[in-house]
């Protein structure tokens, strides 16, 4: 005859395993304690970070450079080192440094670009922001990134006053008939050039800024660190009896065996 074989009931029963809990709340309350103790003092030393954000925009662009183009030469000259130098001489009371912009990260002498996340400033097409709660820092980026604008708008005014000379010059040498044929074009490219001139003199800066936004918090607040370790403790606290009861009563039926 066949014997069926024996099936044991392995389905949790809930009422089972919250009597259990119950039964060892001391425990629960400790792990409890000693998260509300970490979480705590965790959360009075914690430093909060947060971040700056300050609206640019281009106002003297000039007609060779688009507006893509002049952001890559503020990236370039805002990172660069020399640039920085230059402008450190003469502001050698700022509590900024170039470890701060730094766009490298130098492990073993070898350097690899930030992660956009890992970086202090990042520069938008539209704004930069800065991470700190320090709006006077935040200033002083400002200064330093007015001073690249400037550093460019030189180099652009120069190079207009190259063109429109060359301009001259073209009209000057030309034919009758090469003039007559791009004389629309000369006309444009030259009124462009001046007119952009003009701005340059009247005083116009590359760049215009809006003032610094409120800071806002880019961590977790504190009472959701606190919390996170209570659930986390009691968590912990829950498996801890758990396993401690299913350890006792495994070690029973073991020694009931053995009687």
């Amino acid at each position: 005859m066949n014997i069926p074989p024996e099936f044991k009931d392995d389905e949790i029963d809930i009422f089972d395993l919250v009597r259990v809990i119950w039964s060892e709340r001391a425990v629960l309350l400790a792990f409890l304690a000693i998260a509300a103790l970490g979480g705590g003092l965790y959360s009075l030393n914690f430093k909060p970070n947060y971040l700056i954000g300050t609206d640019f925009t281009i106002d003297a662009k000039p007609p060779f450079r688009s507006v893509e183009e002049i952001h890559g030469e503020i990236n370039k000259h805002f990172f660069d080192e020399d640039t920085f130098s230059v402008w450190k001489k003469n502001n050698t009371n700022s509590e900024l440094n170039f470890a701060l912009i730094q766009d490298l990260n130098i492990i073993d002498d070898v350097g690899y670009y930030r992660e956009v996340e890992d970086k202090f400033i990042v520069i938008l097409p539209d704004k930069i922001l800065v991470k700190t709660g320090d709006v006077q820092l935040v200033l002083e980026v400002l200064k330093f990134l007015g001073f690249v604008g400037d550093k460019i708008s030189a180099h652009h005014e120069a190079h207009a006053k190259k063109q429109l000379d060359m301009l001259a010059q073209l009209r000057k040498n030309s034919s009758l008939e090469r003039i007559m044929a791009e004389e629309l074009t000369l006309y444009d490219r030259t009124m462009a050039l001046e007119e952009y001139m003009d701005y340059i003199l009247s005083g116009r800066n590359l760049l215009s800024f809006s003032g610094p936004k409120i800071p806002t918090s880019t961590s977790p607040p504190r009472q959701l660190i606190f919390t996170m370790a209570l659930i986390v403790g009691g968590i912990f606290g829950v498996i801890f009896i758990l396993f401690r009861s299913a350890f006792q009563k495994r070690k029973a039926v073991v020694e009931q065996a053995t009687e």
